[in-house]
């Protein structure tokens, strides 16, 4: 064997020698007209990662060089770009690799591409725009400003019907200016009355108000007078010039002509070149989808047949409203928890998605932290992961996985639903079924009138036991039985908190589970689960059957279908623009790559350990990561029953130079959308239980207010309101600013910190411990508000309670031995000190939900003080939306999450329900 390797590693050293001398050290080979690609270093560079010869470190966040010096390796490495790439990627510019899930996966394809010079650059010719609406816009845009400007509903305006927006001076910084409305008021910086715009017709109009001369205007160059109305043609530039004390300011827009769908960038004559205003849309996402479409023409424009030849208009299913909205309520929302929480801590991560259930399209994608948040950071990858949209990663979604879960075990075993547990107060369990396991953390969840836990009160309430045995029980449940116990030496017999009841008989020994249980000293069981074991389990099958999710991961480099990407990468909410570019040739790297969202896989095929890896599944941890984007898919697959496909694309036209003021032909016309094929029953247990959410037991009970307000508001309409949703709190990391440290050690210096005899710690006599999705930190804050003078220690270093509280719960929650390991010191049994620590675990808030419209033919019965009961099976929704929200750190759904989306309701999501999109 070792000889082979020998062999091998020779052959591939000789190669690499004769290569390094053939081509790739200076030689380059021309790819398409104009631009110069560097010949096989990025096979080269494949070939490295995939032998291992260059990794990534997760600890050091550098890729680390494992091959012996002189070798024909390092030769290689020292005479091609690989040496400064390295170095560059090391120092701080990760474009140069990319990296996912902590393994190094491929180098950017065009770092050495060389624009010769004289040449013509191929980029896309269209414009990139939001999707179509009823009413015309048109905009005028500057840096970091975007004026749009909608169709006048009347003739006759007063002063008061417009909005002021005061206008920057452009060479000093600012932040992004977007205004809308029928008309505006520009003012200059300094207080300078400039004049009204307003949309007549297909052209804006601006009206010079001005009555000092110190103001100078141009069009075009061409002067505007005092009191004139001059028209804006499409690419024409409005140029304001005026004094402010000492120092002349100016500020120049570009117009746009009426068009119906909002524009994100427009491809157009600027000083007598085409080009794409603006060329760097703001937020960032918006400038990746358009350099997405550059690169696509820079790499594959100039080769026969591989792309259309003419241009071709865009417009993404995102709406410019609801974008807009979206993103102002998340921004000051999570703004607020920031003030709250300790405005000297990095700014965290959240994101909001918004989805057509009918159609998958995306309508809003909001995410934060922004540029002007984060500011300058000296790790640059932690920087750039703040400022990605987050909607596109896979994050922790806690109790809300327990949605995808159950759809799937009742899907394969509907019996299931029946099952009951013992009600439960809060605290840990460290066995689940007689079987031991390692903290298993649970809230009050006390059961019904008969002290138990069924189906539907499960997901109202969340229950973490419930959850876990659910999913223990379906590996062995078959065709609607279990199976007996074998091994006579095994221990079967179930404690008295783990008994369960099934239909009508109550279970009080452990049915046959395939989990290699092995008896342990106190009377339970130990599962010994080995690589593969969990790979055949049908609920695993059932959960790519229903929701396209894969349950093994065999490769690196698996690719699947024709524009769907590949195992780190789902790009098929752009397959019908991949399809429009390269019709049946997609590539398997293209430009789309790296604005698509993360692909979820469950790993069934590694799991090896019991608890961490497959119990924690159904409550949101391990493996059990999602992008937002794909929640929505399964909630509306869910409610819609139809298989919906997340899709960013709306239509794609042939180009305009004048954009065209009609509705633009949709792209998913004539596309049919299979059945979901759900199980009926099953799918009708889960959405009545997920309808449970909102009832006075449910973990978001303060919407139902709400929630029965506007259903009494459409109930006068002859229609019907139904609400689907879960809530979690997942566990989060947090990053721990430099001052907590002065700030704890203080509290212990002063007594307000100390130890109690079993090792925990507490605060003025208090033992710190987490609490329920509603009550989680809220007594430390309220033992912190009696005691001003700690307060004041917290708030002269800006830490917030918060983090003390995430602090001293992670430390009384660890074992002795993680204790003795964590960051507080301890002398004879006192609490001494507090040692520097990067990060913490903490809790994050999530709720996805779907709202829908029903005709009232689909109600099955109906409270006054309630939402209806609705006939899921046998009636489709009118219209419906899915929302999804994540937000990392401050605390459970309870406090964050839900809060958050009672704000959205009235003015987001119930405005879009009754006006469209």
């Amino acid at each position: 064997m070792n000889r082979i390797v020998i062999v091998s590693a020779l052959f591939f050293g000789g190669w690499l020698v004769l290569w390094t001398g053939k081509t790739v050290l200076l030689n380059e080979s021309q790819d398409h007209e104009g631009v110069y690609v560097s010949e096989g270093y990025l096979e080269t560079v494949d070939l490295f990662i995939k032998h291992d010869w260059l990794t990534y470190d997760k600890e050091t966040r550098e890729i680390v060089k494992n091959f012996e010096p002189g070798s024909a390796m390092a030769q290689f490495f020292n005479k091609s770009y690989l040496k400064n790439d390295v170095r560059g990627f090391n120092n701080g510019n990760r474009d140069l690799f990319r990296v996912r899930n902590g393994r190094l996966v491929g180098a950017d394809p065009y770092a050495h591409n060389i624009v010769m010079p004289f040449s013509e650059r191929a980029e896309w010719e269209g414009h990139l725009t939001f999707r179509p609406v009823d009413q015309a816009h048109a905009t005028l845009e500057g840096r970091n400003i975007v004026l749009t400007l909608t169709e006048q509903k009347k003739t006759l305006f007063r002063r008061s019907d417009y909005e002021d927006v005061v206008l920057p001076d452009l060479s000093g910084a600012f932040r992004p200016i977007n205004k809308q409305g029928d008309g505006l008021v520009l003012i200059g910086r300094g207080g300078m009355h400039f004049g009204r715009v307003q949309l007549m017709g297909s052209r804006i109009v601006f009206t010079n108000r001005n009555r000092e001369n110190q103001l100078a205007v141009s069009i075009s160059g061409e002067p505007v007078e005092q009191g004139i109305k001059a028209r804006l043609d499409p690419g024409d530039l409005l140029k304001f010039n005026w004094p402010s004390g000492k120092k002349n300011y100016y500020t120049m827009l570009y117009a746009s002509g009426s068009h119906k769908a909002p524009p994100i960038a427009q491809y157009r004559s600027i000083n007598g070149v085409f080009r794409h205003s603006p060329s760097q849309p703001e937020p960032p996402f918006y400038a990746d989808i358009l350099n997405a479409l550059n690169q696509t023409y820079r790499r594959d424009g100039g080769k026969p047949g591989v792309l259309p030849e003419a241009g071709f208009d865009l417009a993404l299913s995102l709406d410019a409203s609801l974008q807009g909205k979206a993103q102002r309520h998340l921004t000051t929302f999570a703004e607020q928890l920031r003030q709250k929480n300790g405005v000297q801590g990095l700014p965290f991560r959240a994101a909001m998605t918004v989805m057509d259930a009918g159609t998958g399209e995306i309508l809003a994608m909001a995410s934060y932290p922004d540029e002007a948040t984060v500011g300058p950071m000296r790790d640059s990858a932690k920087r750039r992961r703040l400022l990605g949209n987050h909607n596109l990663s896979r994050l922790p979604i806690g109790s809300v996985a327990k949605v995808m879960w159950s759809a799937a075990i009742l899907h394969d075993e509907p019996e299931l639903r029946h099952l009951k547990i013992p009600g439960a107060y809060a605290g840990t369990f460290e066995d689940l079924l007689g079987i031991e396991i390692h903290r298993l953390r649970d809230h009050n969840v006390p059961g019904g009138d008969d002290g138990m836990i069924d189906f539907r009160e499960f997901i109202a309430q969340s229950s973490n036991r419930y959850a876990a045995i659910l999913l223990t029980l379906a590996t062995g449940f078959e065709a609607g039985a279990f199976q007996e116990v074998t091994d006579s030496d095994l221990n079967t017999g179930l404690p008295e908190h783990s008994r369960f009841q099934l239909g009508d008989r109550t279970f009080r020994r452990r049915p046959h589970l395939p989990l290699g249980l092995e008896n342990t000293q106190d009377g339970l069981v130990r599962a010994q689960l080995r690589r593969g074991t969990l790979e055949n389990e049908d609920h695993a099958g059932a959960m790519l059957a229903l929701f396209d999710v894969p349950y093994s991961r065999s490769s690196l480099t698996r690719v699947y279908g024709p524009g769907d990407g590949d195992d780190f990468i789902d790009t098929r909410p752009w397959r019908p623009l991949l399809e429009h570019l390269y019709r049946e040739e997609i590539p398997v790297k293209h430009a789309f790559y790296g604005v698509s969202p993360e692909r979820e896989s469950l790993n069934y095929n590694l799991a090896d350990q019991f608890r961490s890896q497959y119990i924690s599944m159904i409550l949101g941890g391990g493996d059990s990561l999602w992008t937002n984007i794909k929640v929505c898919e399964v909630f509306s697959r869910l409610v819609s029953g139809e298989k919906i496909e997340a899709t960013l694309v709306k239509s794609i036209q042939p180009h305009r130079l004048q954009m065209d003021p009609g509705v633009l032909g949709l792209s998913r016309a004539g596309r049919r959308v299979a059945k979901l094929n759900m199980e009926p029953i099953a799918r009708k247990t889960l959405l009545e239980a997920m309808a449970g959410v909102v009832k006075p037991n449910g973990t978001a009970a303060i919407l139902r207010k709400d929630l029965v307000g506007f259903h009494r508001k459409l109930k006068k309409k002859g229609k019907a309101l139904g609400f689907f949703s879960k809530t979690g709190s997942p566990d989060n990391v947090r990053y721990v600013p430099t001052p907590t440290t002065g700030a704890i050690q203080a509290l212990i210096d002063s007594g307000a910190l100390s130890a109690e005899r079993d090792g925990q710690i507490s605060y003025r006599g208090q033992v710190l411990t987490p609490g329920s999705d509603a009550d989680e930190g809220h007594r430390f804050e309220t033992l912190l508000r009696r005691n001003p003078g700690d307060v004041r220690i917290l708030r002269r270093r800006g830490v917030s309670p918060l983090l003390v509280h995430d602090l001293v719960t992670a430390h009384n929650q660890d074992t002795p031995r993680e204790r003795a390991e964590g960051p507080f010191d301890f002398q004879g049994g006192r609490l001494v000190g507090f040692k520097s620590v990067s990060e913490v675990r903490s809790f994050g808030g999530v709720f996805t939900f779907t709202i829908a419209i029903y005709d009232r033919m689909a109600v099955l019965r109906e409270n006054r003080n309630a939402l209806p009961k609705i006939d899921v099976a046998n009636h489709h929704p009118e219209k419906a939306l899915t929302v999804s929200v994540v937000i990392e750190n401050n605390g459970s759904s309870g406090k964050t999450a839900v809060p958050f989306t009672k704000n959205i309701l009235k003015e987001v999501v119930f405005h879009a329900l009754e006006t469209g999109w």
